[in-house]
């Protein structure tokens, strides 16, 4: 699915540094796809360690004087649960923006100085979602999504949560 926001976001076109996650799509020659753009790039990656890569890894790219360097491979944190995603109660339409808050109950209590990252998992749509208040025993989500329609109150279909030190 195409973000939402591409459109109406002007483009880069600094010569500054950035960083940016991309996809492997060719070994040799080494050819990456970054998350911005529609296409892969033409551009030749400097790979900056050893590191063995296969087309589909995801890697971090960082650009510099216009020149591309993997700095290393994404590895996805570990999940330590998932759960349903809540109905949600669109309660700001200002159209194209849709913003809705969300309680979930957490899976146990956490220990003290812990408490839950919340993150989804799958939705079915372009969604945005932050933890905005933890108790003991629930968890407050602020919700946004971009649409162009109403969005359905199933757009969380599923919400991920790992325990993390606060």
């Amino acid at each position: 699915m195409r973000n939402p926001l591409a459109d109406i976001m002007p483009a880069t076109s600094s010569a500054s540094d950035s960083w940016i996650e991309a996809t492997v799509t060719q070994v040799s020659p080494l050819k990456v796809h970054l998350i911005t753009d529609d296409d892969p790039s033409d551009a030749e990656p400097i790979a900056l360690n050893d590191m063995p890569l296969a087309a589909g890894d995801r890697v971090w790219v960082q650009i510099r004087n216009r020149r591309l360097f993997i700095i290393g491979l994404i590895t996805p944190r570990e999940t330590s649960g998932t759960i349903a995603g809540p109905a949600l109660t669109w309660a700001s339409t200002y159209s194209p923006a849709y913003v809705a808050t969300a309680n979930v109950s957490t899976p146990y209590a956490p220990p003290e100085g812990y408490g839950f990252q919340v993150y989804t998992t799958q939705t079915s749509g372009w969604v945005w979602v932050s933890v905005a208040a933890q108790t003991e025993s629930t968890v407050t989500l602020r919700v946004f999504t971009y649409d162009t329609t109403t969005p359905p109150s199933d757009l969380i279909v599923t919400l991920g949560w790992r325990l993390v030190r606060i």
